[in-house]
Order: structure tokens, then sequence, then C-alpha cells
């Protein structure tokens, strides 16, 4: 799941001047879910940690992922046993 600011790049938009066009994603590795900052500028954090410029973070049930200066946050929901996620923005 591709977060960002560009409408044709990113599968979930957040329209912000401190979110990038491509900001970050969420995705599935090894049955463990990840964000993983895109080198963006004004970074991403993951249960209020910035993670470095290029780097990744597991995410929890309950992992809050904020991208850049946003004020709004991302909630994420791991089902247990199952290779879906749910966001809420």
């Amino acid at each position: 799941l591709v977060l960002g600011r560009r409408v044709a790049a990113a599968d979930a938009v957040v329209d912000h001047g401190s979110v990038s066009r491509v900001h970050a994603v969420l995705y599935y590795d090894g049955g463990r879910l990840y964000v993983a900052d895109c080198g963006t500028k004004h970074g991403t954090h993951l249960d209020g940690r910035r993670l470095e410029r290029g780097g990744r973070g597991a995410c929890r049930d309950g992992s809050v992922v904020r991208l850049g200066r946003c004020p709004g946050s991302i909630s994420v929901c791991v089902p247990v046993g199952k290779g879906e996620v749910a966001a809420a923005l």
C-alpha cells in the first residue's frame, strides 16, 4: 500500500505539504507487516519514533504511522493469521 501526496502514484493519498508524492509503503515480508520510508525529507514516524531515511520498521496491531509533519495519523490493524491489513486514515 503506497502512501503519498500524488494521486497517480499513491494508493492512499495524504494531502499535506510535508508529505512526499510517494512517501511510505506498507507491505508484508516474512509474515510481518512493515512500513518503509521512501527517502523522504520530512520523515515517516512509527509509534512516535522517526524511521531512518529509506528505513523500515515492523508494525504491530495498533501501531500508529505519521507522515512528515501531517497532524493526522494512520492506525494499523494487523489481523492475526491473515495476509490482509486494515489502515484507518
